[in-house]
């Protein structure tokens, strides 16, 4: 039987049923179905019925456990192995992965990722099986973007940036966060620096490409209201105040070091805002 088969009734049944209140009696306990820990043999925990308890990760977007110790096979300091279905690895900020006993992010990929979110699951599925099929390509680049601007060739330019530059331009009060700090990106720059990639035959992989420095964006909208010869009217906005769908980070800025060892330099997010003002 699978979750939708349950009431919220029931749900709600179940889940009283398995957290424990710290007055709550043994015969309540058992009666409720519950168990709890009474024993420890080093990393071996068993319940009152001499159960051995197994340790694992799960999380809200995996929707389920997809690490998890096994029986007899516990070992301290170990979640375990992953559950069939799914695989992870360790990487750095680099994308890079890890090798044993070293800290980094930890990846994760299986059929309950991110299932139902926002009722479009195809779409969240592209998204997140796109970079994780292209990192285990033979030869296969990521480049993380961020904030991108800019026009292709003969079409209008489109992005954030646009719509602040066409409400500046039209005398209207553009809204602008003033406390979100991004790395814009010129697609210019970021079609550059993905060529050069593939030309120098640098190392495949995960790259962060976004133009060098960091700014909110209200600063980023005094800058160009100055490059438009404009007043930057402007009405700043805290990320608080408004309420999203999703939430977003209010730092959001990426680091180009790896594509900087690659011999690939990206140029200030102010430099890369006067060409495109430039070009429009």
């Amino acid at each position: 039987m699978t979750y939708q088969n349950y009431s919220l009734r029931q749900l709600q049944q179940i889940d009283a049923a398995h957290h424990l209140h710290p007055f709550t009696d043994h015969k309540e306990l058992r009666q409720a179905g519950s168990r709890i820990i009474t024993r420890a043999d080093g990393p071996f925990i068993y319940d009152s019925e001499g159960n051995e308890i197994l340790d694992g990760i799960g999380s809200t977007e995996l929707l389920n456990m997809y690490i998890c110790s096994r029986p007899g096979a516990v070992k301290p300091g170990s979640c375990g192995t992953a559950v069939p279905g799914y695989t992870f690895k360790i990487v750095n900020e680099h994308g890079e992965v890890l090798g044993a006993n070293q800290v980094g992010d930890l990846l994760v990929n299986g059929p309950s990722c991110a299932l139902m979110y926002w009722n479009r699951r195809d779409e969240t599925k592209q998204k997140m099986l796109g970079e994780w099929f292209a990192l285990d390509a033979a030869r296969g680049y990521v480049l993380r973007v961020e904030s991108l601007f800019g026009r292709a060739p003969g079409g209008p330019a489109r992005g954030s940036i646009a719509t602040i530059a066409n409400g500046l331009l039209a005398g209207s009060t553009p809204t602008v966060f003033e406390d979100r700090v991004v790395s814009p990106t010129y697609v210019a720059d970021a079609a550059r620096a993905t060529r050069a990639l593939v030309e120098r035959g640098a190392a495949p992989g995960l790259y962060h490409c976004v133009n060098s420095g960091s700014c909110t964006w209200y600063e980023l909208a005094v800058e160009l209201a100055g490059l438009l010869g404009v007043e930057p009217k402007l009405k700043p906005l805290k990320m608080s105040e408004l309420k999203l769908r999703a939430q977003r980070p209010l730092y959001s800025a990426l680091s180009n070091e790896k594509l900087r060892r690659a011999g690939i330099e990206m140029p200030s997010w102010q430099d890369a805002v006067t060409r495109y003002v430039r070009s429009r």
